[in-house]
């Protein structure tokens, strides 16, 4: 009979596989069942706009980790409108990410927002689109940003699990320009779902860290998932049998999943903080400036792989070496703990 560390990495590893497959068919279903309700004319190059929109949706669905996926939005965003930027929130303000279509789109990195009054309020509270002249997103856009031609922005949250986690801004530009708001709201609200699948993924497979809450609390996952696939009841005692390997082998997917956790935390405080960390790369003091959510992600990580091989490899340091401080140690000062 298979132990239980090799029952649960067979359940992990059905949960895995599962929910890669429903994956791929629930970004199907959504592209389908947007391109089957949504009837609008085609831009000014001939492309109709639900085709373009599918695409849009297809960049989105093609990434699985925040920042890729908020990429691809503003990617998409660039077929609807002329000028487009992502503020991302956090408690009572929101800062600004990265914008496309500006005369400097850097500029948008040093602009904090204020969200108890406006159209950031407004979306927030309302969770949904709203409309307006520039002045009332941000006192002094125009002078900022550069004023569009039409005064006339659209601002749309984006929702996940109920939270707004970050604002898209969205203008027209110059006189020409595009903006359309019922396409960037359908790929504003579509990103948000796709977030939250995405997220609900990850926290549904279980780590070997996490072994303790036993198989009899991930099997209810594994069969409410098999349940919605598409293929045949998966028996547990053949998929244990089929994913029991070599010791090295098994350290070696550990390692895999545990440089994927560190690579997210990471990347999300790089999300959270773009502003200060630039100036901790120009200063080489990222570690100093970013010390506290340096370190409660690292505890988050400690709490789920600390405990196993992976936790000797190094892996959280690794990757705040390689995405914060563009694989240049230096950057993060002394202070940082080697």
């Amino acid at each position: 009979m298979a132990n239980t560390k090799q029952m649960t990495e067979a359940v992990q590893q059905v949960v895995a596989d599962v929910l890669n497959r429903s994956l791929t068919h629930v970004s199907e279903e959504i592209t389908r069942r947007i391109a089957d309700e949504i009837s609008v004319p085609a831009d000014t190059n001939g492309r109709p706009t639900a085709e373009l929109l599918r695409d849009a949706i297809n960049r989105v669905q093609g990434s699985t980790a925040q920042v890729d996926i908020l990429d691809a939005l503003l990617e998409g965003c660039a077929s609807f409108s002329a000028r487009s930027a992502i503020f991302v929130v956090r408690g009572n303000t929101a800062a600004g990410w990265q914008a496309r279509g500006f005369q400097d789109n850097e500029v948008i990195r040093n602009t904090p927002l204020e969200l108890n009054s406006g159209l950031a309020a407004q979306a927030i509270t309302n969770r949904a689109s709203v409309s307006g002249r520039m002045e009332q997103f941000y006192g002094n856009a125009g002078v900022k940003f550069g004023w569009p031609a039409r005064d006339e922005v659209v601002v749309l949250p984006l929702v996940v699990r109920d939270r707004c986690v970050a604002l898209l801004y969205a203008d027209g530009g110059d006189p020409a320009g595009k903006l359309d708001s019922v396409a960037l709201d359908v790929l504003v609200r579509t990103t948000g779902l796709w977030l939250e699948i995405c997220a609900n993924r990850r926290s549904a497979v279980p780590t070997t860290a996490e072994a303790g809450t036993g198989i009899a609390s991930a099997a209810p996952a594994v069969m409410a998932a098999a349940a919605g696939a598409s293929q045949a009841s998966v028996s547990i005692h053949a998929a244990a049998a089929s994913s029991v390997s070599s010791h090295a082998n098994g350290e070696d997917e550990l390692h895999k999943k545990a440089r994927r956790f560190a690579k997210l935390l990471v990347e999300e405080i790089k999300l959270y903080n773009q502003a200060k960390v630039n100036e901790g790369k120009a200063n080489h003091d990222l570690y100093e400036r970013l010390r506290d959510d340096i370190e409660k992600s690292r505890e988050t990580y400690d709490k789920r792989y600390g405990q196993t091989p992976a936790g000797a490899a190094d892996l959280f340091n690794q990757e705040l070496v390689r995405i914060l401080a563009d694989n240049n140690p230096a950057l993060l000062g002394s202070a940082f703990p080697r």
